[in-house]
């Protein structure tokens, strides 16, 4: 197979297909690379921050497949009248939003066409699906309401509300729920091609499975079937260890699993806790791709993050024909470098070998001994 634009592959690889090559993409997370007084400064501007977007998933003649953009989650956080501090490099929650268990109820059902900043997330959407048509498949993304309660609420004090006023928290929920959904209808309506939900959470360790059922999947899984009956593909980014991977892999109407730099041993309940992607052997890759064989796409790094920090060319392009060869036959795979063409996440150069590598080896039929 042979002459697919991006948006063929991408869809091609996450409905477990095999496209003409694995598909690669960079800056997955374009705002990064920011200051976040100008990540800020362009969250005002669609048109600025639209062409930012775009630039940062283009380098010279490299072009990503898939460009992710901005998450909505502090956008929403400052709708609902939220202050964040944009001092630091990862923007932070300066005033909570939620200060008492009763201002729970003072939150509403936003409107991504009226409400703050959204008006220009969804503007910017508009403008990078028309410029860039099949050439990228585009995600609109956000943080999941589990996720995002922890944005509005300060984290000791939200855990006790789960206890004591759990029917508060899970009107909350809903409210953030609802409010993502009306932001799904919006990116579909200006050419959103998939929606990629982060749920990423690492103090999910902390919770037991039945608060995870409690307070997690219902939203997620409300989420992910609305996306799917609207024809938008769905990705959930997942920060590990994740003692609840399970729960996340029963998820209906999710088509990618995507993991960061660390994996889990999905074929039982241990995570080790220092187990980078460099430290997989061939066991723990291939149960890997059982757990989601014939079921879900695996997202992963082309290498992971140490490697493509402080690795050179050469052990980069180990790692990647290794991810290739083990997990790549058969289709249903996805490959990110993390870092952009001289991101956040290693050199320049070890970003173009990772790109190069998949562009070299990654052509279908994979076949690397």
């Amino acid at each position: 197979m042979g002459g697919m634009n991006a948006v063929e592959r991408v869809k091609t690889a996450l409905q477990l297909g095999a496209p003409d090559r694995v598909p690669m993409s960079f800056a997955i997370w374009p705002m990064e690379r920011l200051s976040t007084n100008e990540h800020y400064a362009l969250q005002w501007d669609a048109e600025k921050l639209a062409r930012k977007a775009i630039s940062i998933f283009q380098y010279n003649d490299y072009q990503s497949d898939e460009a992710a953009l901005s998450y909505l989650n502090l956008a929403m956080v400052e709708a609902w009248g939220g202050k964040i501090d944009y001092s630091k490099w990862w923007p932070g929650v300066m005033e909570w939003l939620i200060k008492e268990p009763e201002d729970y109820g003072k939150l509403w059902i936003l409107n991504p066409y009226k409400d703050g900043r959204l008006p220009i997330l969804v503007k910017q959407m508009e403008l990078v699906s028309k410029t860039v048509k099949e050439n990228m498949f585009v995600w609109g993304q956000e943080f999941s309401p589990f996720t995002l309660l922890f944005h509005i609420r300060e984290a000791t004090k939200a855990v006790i509300d789960m206890v004591i006023n759990p029917n508060l928290v899970k009107m909350a929920l809903e409210t953030i729920t609802e409010s993502t959904i009306k932001f799904l209808h919006a990116l579909k309506e200006v050419g959103a091609n998939g929606f990629r939900l982060n749920s990423q959470r690492w103090d999910r360790v902390f919770f037991s499975k039945e608060y995870i059922k409690q307070f997690d999947v219902p939203y997620v899984s409300k989420i992910l079937k609305e996306a799917k009956r609207l024809g938008l593909l769905t990705k959930m980014f997942v920060e590990l260890p994740n003692p609840h991977l399970d729960l996340m892999l029963e998820l209906s109407d999710l088509n990618c699993f995507e993991f960061l730099d660390t994996a889990p041993r999905v074929h039982t309940n241990e995570l080790p806790k220092k187990w980078k992607w460099e430290d997989l052997n061939e066991e723990d890759l291939k149960a890997v791709r059982e757990k989601l064989k014939g079921r879900l796409c695996l997202g992963m790094p082309a290498a992971g993050r140490p490697i493509m920090e402080k690795g050179t060319p050469e052990e980069v392009e180990m790692a990647v024909k290794k991810w290739l060869r083990l997990i790549g036959p058969g289709g249903g795979l996805t490959l990110e470098t993390y870092s952009g063409a001289g991101g956040a996440w290693g050199s320049k150069e070890n970003a173009l070998k990772a790109i190069n590598t998949v562009y070299k080896y990654g052509k279908y039929p994979i076949d690397i001994h």
